[in-house]
């Protein structure tokens, strides 16, 4: 949380994509529904990307994907899996509380989830 001076009284603002325990329970989340649907069990965290939804996914991968929940105020989710064939294994959108949406990609390797993160950063996608 950072204080928001910019905001009427003691006001602070969340920046969720800055703090490493929520992006890592993310992945966790991710990992853990990603063995409840039989994509995969005992994924590494260094093979999940976890990220504030800065912009929409395509339409054809948002198109395929299937939508759950586990309390639809508390979360909503979506995903689709590609399979062991693609560098990307599964593509998941998360949506807490109806309001904070986060995209999470499951890599097939810890050198492929590294490179996706130096590819963001080097595309001008930064962590604010």
């Amino acid at each position: 949380m950072e204080r928001a001076p910019e905001l009427e009284g003691e006001r602070y603002k969340i920046y969720p994509a800055r703090d490493e325990r929520i992006l890592g329970t993310v992945r966790k989340i991710v990992r853990g529904l990603s063995h409840f649907h039989g994509i995969q069990s005992a994924i590494r965290d260094d093979h999940v990307v976890a990220d504030v939804m800065r912009s929409p996914l395509p339409d054809e991968i948002v198109d395929a994907m299937r939508y759950h929940h586990a309390e639809p105020d508390v979360l909503q989710y979506a995903f689709i899996s590609l399979g062991v064939g693609h560098d990307i294994r599964s593509h998941w959108i998360l949506r807490f509380f109806e309001r904070t949406s986060f995209v999470v990609a499951h890599f097939g390797s810890s050198e492929a989830a590294a490179q996706s993160a130096t590819t963001a950063l080097e595309n001008g996608i930064n962590r604010d």
